[in-house]
């Protein structure tokens, strides 16, 4: 009863947060601190056969975007990725600086060329089947079983970073698995930054 009781009141909280726009505090934010800041929590969210791995690129650019938000897209990304690999393996969060050019901006529908943070997320799970890729942002669309799945957890993380200016993609990947990469455009280097 305990769980059924929980499980209702997380699914409320992704109704109401999905069905409204997200009110957001934004402020200057370097991505890989707030991975890092999370890592902990993130290690208990996956369990132990998961290996989380942090990888980042040194000067990572600024973004503005509001850390708790930051941090449910990560959690909805890492419970995803969880959920694929239910024999464990590695899961990484690499951050680099990135340059978007007219020529590949074509490649990123919604994004406009400029300098971006990236935030990429890498599991080696089974992968998601390219049938089903054009609706994996789409609300309560889920390949789960049911009782297993919202089709929440997608659709929150695309409107939270489109809410903060920035693009998301499912990128192939040359092995089994999923990669999704997170842009959030940069922010000049004139004011400081935080960590969350």
């Amino acid at each position: 009863i305990r769980r059924s009781a929980d499980r209702a009141a997380a699914l409320t909280r992704q109704l109401l947060a999905f069905s409204r726009k997200q009110v957001m505090q934004p402020r200057l934010l370097d991505l890989h601190s707030v991975v890092v800041g999370l890592e902990k929590l993130l290690r208990q969210l996956v369990g132990a056969d998961v290996v989380i791995e942090v990888q980042t690129e040194p000067g990572l650019w600024p973004v503005r975007a509001d850390p708790g938000h930051v941090e449910q897209v990560l959690m909805n990304l890492a419970t995803n990725a969880r959920d694929a690999m239910p024999e464990g393996g590695p899961l990484v969060f690499s951050t680099r600086n990135v340059v978007i050019e007219q020529v590949n901006a074509r490649d990123l529908p919604g994004l406009p060329p400029g300098e971006y943070a990236c935030l990429t997320v890498t599991d080696t799970g089974a992968g998601i089947p390219e049938h089903v890729q054009p609706h994996i942002f789409e609300p309560f669309f889920t390949t789960k079983e049911m009782g297993k799945g919202t089709g929440l957890g997608l659709s929150t993380v695309y409107g939270i970073v489109k809410q903060m200016g920035g693009g998301v993609y499912l990128e192939p990947t040359a092995k089994p698995g999923t990669r999704f990469r997170i842009y959030l455009p940069r922010v000049p280097d004139s004011e400081p930054t935080s960590s969350a």
